[in-house]
């Protein structure tokens, strides 16, 4: 935000911008209850990004992250007074046995609430053990949970304005927040 902090001042920035900790896995997000309340009074568009990206996490942990926490995040959005709408962040790799990928709802390869009550009540162990046997043809676990995330979304259009996004990749801008940022050993970032 250093051009942001040039042009408009570190004040304005301070008082338009307020940082509040949280975590999805947890039930009201690992949000202090006081400051629930600001965001279910003062928010107004809800971009949910918050998940696991790797390719390899075990399936618990991603049903925790990806699933559980876009469960987690639309029973809030539907607590927020004044939501103009929810953006879902998938991603175009969320249905891989469709060769093309177009603006519609596809079926998920199980229930999602199903799965997130089968990984609440397994350990670490047992899901592992039969993780293989979970994803089927899914070839990994980001794949599989963004795919039962959208589900849980599309349930909900008729109580949200919600919307799906399925970028190919997201990373930050190509000269902010510094020249190369995205220019790592790890690739775009």
């Amino acid at each position: 935000f250093d051009m942001v902090k040039k042009q408009k001042g570190e004040d304005i920035i301070l008082s338009k911008v307020s940082a509040i900790a949280g975590d999805v896995t947890e039930l009201g997000l690992g949000i202090q209850p006081n400051d629930l309340e600001t965001l279910r009074n003062e928010v107004t568009i809800i971009y949910h990004c918050a998940a696991t990206v790797r390719f390899d996490e075990p399936l618990r942990k991603a049903v925790f992250l990806n699933t559980r926490g876009t469960k987690y995040m639309l029973e809030f959005a539907k607590s927020v007074k004044h939501l103009d709408f929810f953006a879902h962040v998938s991603t175009a790799y969320c249905h891989l046995h469709v060769k093309t990928l177009y603006e519609r709802v596809y079926d998920p390869p199980a229930n999602p609430h199903k799965v997130i009550s089968a990984c609440e009540w397994l350990t670490d162990e047992q899901v592992a053990a039969i993780e293989h046997k979970i994803l089927g043809d899914i070839p990994n676990t980001y794949a599989y949970t963004k795919s039962l995330s959208e589900a849980l979304v599309a349930e909900n259009f008729d109580e949200l304005p919600a919307m799906i996004l399925r970028p190919s990749i997201v990373i930050p801008v190509w000269r902010e927040p510094v020249p190369g940022w995205t220019d790592n050993i790890n690739g775009p970032t």
